[in-house]
């Protein structure tokens, strides 16, 4: 090595490296092994890593200069005998080999070929705080030269700045995984509060429903029988109390079956019953089923009669459409026209049932499919409801393969829309599931 190493200089160097700051350990790296090559004089130098599985050091990181050893990323050579002794008694002070060529004790046979043609060699061990063998940083030259013990203390100064660069990149490294690991937590945890504020609303709204729409069935049911217990009546009277507590039993009936369809349907517990169906038909029927219920609105159809038959389950397909009805019948109380219309789009049917009621307000028109949504205040707080109906209206349209949306101006009514493809169900779900 170059006997003339100006030790100012180089000490310059070492002090405008601590306070230059890198971007990452490998830009840390590479400074650092072209700085030892230019102040120490070599054309060589390597970071070598320790693998004990192995009983190898394996050069992860290398700068050579013209003329020098060549030293390549990746090459392995096997660790010498009484290595951890000699690091453990020698601590981090260097280990110097000098005049390798004329030195008959030094062997390569067991390295590559590169370290074969290596004349001269300084070398640190890398200790970290925590007092782990990491590797080894070392400057070579392909000429036998003598070592100055300056030399040796520089580049003892520099292994010191590596490890410390190694150090802060992991303790970096470590604080950005507990931050993040922390923000998944925090995510995870506004998740769950959030799932147990929806758990409780909808605690909140069932105990709502149960205590007035079933208790007032419940209330109608137990007058009409204290009526028919109590006094005394004609026959004719006795059998138009037996028609309302029926009226009201089916209603309750009703209640009972719409809350424990849409939870299976939730949770997948319902299987699509395929066949053909001719929506147009459903639409007519369920519509000659509800007009005896609603005398004071008219109905009115606009069905293309070129529509495709589709495969889907009639009988859901019925709920759907009733709902639907039934709905705009509700919230349209002074009666009017309900118009029913369907159309093919694409593949898509695409169906409307419009009323000329109460209409929705725009930040509640997303919330009438969510489980017991009921609008509240103005005309509508007398009207009957368990708020499960819209949400039974999506699923079962979604489960074939659809659709379900509504728009609404206040006062002027609301129009539901649904699609389903021509194709059919796409896909059904086990009952088993």
């Amino acid at each position: 090595m170059n006997s003339s190493v100006d030790t100012d200089s180089y000490l310059a160097g070492l002090s405008a490296l601590a306070t230059h700051g890198f971007t990452s350990i490998s830009t840390a790296v590479d400074a650092i092994l072209q700085l030892m090559v230019e102040k120490l004089g070599t054309r060589s130098s390597f970071l070598a890593r320790i693998t004990y599985e192995n009983g190898q050091l394996e050069v992860v990181a290398a700068h050579n200069m013209p003329g020098g050893c060549d030293i390549q990323t990746g090459t392995a050579v096997p660790l010498p005998k009484g290595f951890d002794q000699m690091i453990h008694t020698k601590g981090s002070s260097p280990i110097v080999m000098e005049q390798l060529q004329q030195d008959c004790n030094i062997s390569s046979n067991q390295g590559p070929s590169t370290f074969s043609r290596i004349g001269s060699y300084i070398g640190v061990p890398l200790l970290l705080t925590n007092g782990t063998l990491f590797g080894m940083l070392a400057a070579v030259d392909p000429e036998p030269q003598m070592i100055r013990p300056q030399q040796v203390e520089m580049l003892a100064v520099i292994a010191r700045r590596l490890v410390n660069e190694f150090e802060h990149d992991y303790e970096q490294t470590e604080r950005k995984r507990a931050q993040a690991k922390l923000a998944r937590t925090l995510v995870a945890l506004s998740e769950a509060n959030k799932q147990l504020r929806d758990m409780n609303k909808l605690k909140s709204d069932f105990v709502s429903v149960v205590s007035h729409e079933f208790r007032t069935v419940l209330t109608c049911i137990e007058g009409f029988s204290e009526l028919m217990r109590d006094e005394n009546f004609s026959s004719q009277e006795m059998k138009g109390f037996a028609a309302d507590i029926n009226t009201d039993a089916r209603r309750l009936t009703r209640m009972i079956s719409d809350l424990l369809d849409l939870d299976r349907m939730e949770f997948g517990r319902v299987t699509l019953q395929q066949e053909a169906v001719d929506l147009n038909t459903i639409i007519m029927n369920t519509c000659d089923h509800i007009r005896p219920a609603a005398p004071k609105h008219s109905f009115r159809f606009q069905l293309d009669n070129t529509l495709p038959w589709i495969t889907g389950d009639n009988d859901r397909l019925i709920q759907v459409v009733s709902n639907l009805v039934s709905n705009a019948v509700k919230y349209s109380p002074a009666g009017g026209e309900i118009l029913l219309s369907t159309c093919l789009e694409g593949d898509m049917i695409h169906a409307q049932v419009r009323d000329h009621g109460v209409g929705i307000p725009p930040d509640s028109l997303e919330r009438v499919f969510e489980r017991y949504s009921r609008i509240e205040g103005g005309s509508t707080r007398y009207i009957k409801g368990t708020g499960l109906g819209l949400p039974i209206v999506q699923r079962i349209v979604e489960m074939h393969g659809g659709k379900v949306w509504a728009e609404s101006c206040q006062i002027k009514g609301t129009i539901f829309h649904f699609t389903l493809p021509v194709a059919g169900v796409p896909a059904t779900t086990n009952e088993s599931n």
